[in-house]
C-alpha cells in the first residue's frame, strides 16, 4: 500500500513538473490590436515598430521568467471582434496592447470582458472610459486631467478661456469628452469647426469669430495639426495654438518641411528633446528611420509594464497583480493606476521650439 502511495506521489510530481515545463516552453502572447490603416495614415510612426523593438529587447534578456514574448499583430476595423477573439485563442496570461482611439476602445471593451483578457490602452483618453471596473488599463490620463493642466497653464500665463476648437472626424467621442471638460472647468467654446479629412486645404469658415477667441485647441493627429496650423498662418490667423496628447508626434517638427514653432501641447510622457528617458527607444527607432511619438512610447512602455508585472506574478494573473500593485516605475518614471485601471500620472506642458520639443518648466513661459 505504501509503495502504491509513493508511486502515486512520484507520478503526481512528474505531472506537475511536466506542466510547469510545458508552460515555460509556451510564449506569452502579446497582441497588438488596432485599425492600422488609420494608424498609418495619422501617425509618423506606427506601434508595430516599438513593439518589435521591445519584444527583441525582452527576449534577448531571457524573456519573462524564462518565457519568451510572442508579438501578434492583429489589424481590425472593430466590426467583427467576436471572430477576431476566437481566431486569436488567447489564454488568461496573454495581453492585448491597443492604440485604438476612445470610440474603438469602447467597442473592444465588452469582448475583453467576455474572453477575460486584459488590455493596455496607449491612446484613448475619453472620460467616458474612466471609473469603470473593466479589463482596460490606460497608460494615458483622461481628458479631465489634460484639460486641468491646460487651464492651469492658461491661468499662469494670463491667457483667456475663450476656446476655438478644431477637430477631425476620426474620434468624435474624444472631441465631445474634451469639450465637456472645458465647460466643466469654466472655459467657453466660442467656435467649433470639423476638418473632415481636409487638413491639406483647411480653411476657417468664420475668421472674425475665431479672432475673438483667446486660443485655438486642435484635436487631431500631429500630421493634421501641422497642416491646419500652416493653413491658419496662410490665412493670417495668428492665434496661440494648443493640443493635447493626441497631437504628440514628430510630424509637428517636420511635416511640410517646417516645425510648427510655438505650438503648445500637454503630455504625460517627457518627450522633450533634451530628455534621455527614451534614449534607447529613440536609438532603435532611428534604425527604422522613425522618430518618437506618444503612441510609440506608449506601446514600448506597455511591453515593459507586462515584463515588470509578470516578473512579480506568482499565482496571480496580470489583472490581479496590476490591481494589487497599482504603481510601477518604468524608465525612472511612475506609471500609476487608480482602482479602475485609469492612469493618474502627472501631465507636463511642452512647446515646439527651435525645431524640437521643449518642456515648459512649472507651466510658465520663459522660465
Amino acid at each position: 500500500m505504501k509503495k502504491k502511495c509513493l508511486n502515486f506521489k512520484v507520478v503526481f510530481i512528474v505531472i506537475i513538473l511536466s506542466a510547469v515545463y510545458l508552460k515555460l516552453q509556451q510564449p506569452i502572447k502579446v497582441v497588438l490590436l488596432n485599425d492600422f490603416t488609420i494608424e498609418t495614415r495619422v501617425h509618423a510612426t506606427v506601434t508595430t515598430i516599438p513593439a518589435k523593438i521591445a519584444e527583441e529587447e525582452i527576449n534577448k534578456s531571457d524573456g519573462i521568467l524564462e518565457r519568451k514574448i510572442k508579438l501578434i499583430v492583429e489589424d481590425t476595423n472593430f466590426k467583427n471582434l467576436d471572430e477576431t477573439f476566437k481566431k486569436l485563442d488567447l489564454k488568461n496570461d496573454d495581453v492585448i496592447i491597443s492604440a485604438a482611439n476612445s470610440e474603438n476602445l469602447t467597442k473592444l471593451e465588452p469582448y475583453l470582458e467576455k474572453y477575460n483578457i486584459p488590455c493596455i490602452a496607449v491612446n484613448a483618453t475619453a472620460v467616458s472610459l474612466s471609473n469603470k471596473k473593466d479589463n482596460i488599463y490606460r497608460l494615458m490620463p483622461d481628458d479631465r486631467i489634460e484639460i486641468d493642466t491646460l487651464f492651469n497653464y492658461l491661468n499662469k500665463n494670463n491667457i483667456g478661456n475663450k476656446v476655438a476648437v478644431i477637430y477631425d472626424d476620426i474620434n468624435l467621442n474624444y472631441q465631445k469628452s474634451v469639450e465637456d471638460q472645458i465647460k466643466k472647468i469654466g472655459g467657453q467654446i466660442s467656435s467649433k469647426q470639423i476638418v473632415y479629412g481636409k487638413s491639406l486645404n483647411f480653411k476657417i469658415y468664420n475668421k472674425q469669430l475665431i479672432n475673438k477667441c483667446d486660443l485655438i485647441l486642435i484635436l487631431a493627429s500631429g500630421r493634421d495639426t501641422a497642416l491646419i496650423i500652416q493653413n491658419l498662418r496662410k490665412q493670417d490667423i495668428d492665434k496661440k495654438c494648443f493640443g493635447l496628447s493626441c497631437n504628440v508626434d514628430s510630424n509637428l517638427l517636420s511635416y511640410g518641411g517646417q516645425a510648427i514653432e510655438g505650438f503648445t501641447f500637454i503630455s504625460p510622457k517627457d518627450i522633450s528633446t533634451s530628455s534621455n528617458i527614451y534614449k534607447n527607444l529613440n536609438y532603435n527607432l532611428e534604425k527604422y528611420g522613425k522618430d518618437t511619438s506618444i503612441i510609440t512610447i506608449g506601446a514600448y512602455e506597455a511591453y515593459m509594464l507586462i515584463k515588470k508585472v509578470y516578473c512579480n506574478v506568482h499565482n496571480d494573473t496580470f489583472k490581479k497583480e496590476v490591481d494589487k500593485q497599482k504603481r510601477f516605475i518604468i524608465h525612472n518614471q511612475i506609471i500609476e493606476f487608480n482602482d479602475f485601471g485609469d492612469c493618474v500620472d502627472k501631465e507636463f506642458v511642452f512647446k515646439v521650439k527651435g525645431g524640437s520639443f521643449s518642456k515648459v518648466e512649472d507651466g510658465i513661459d520663459g522660465k
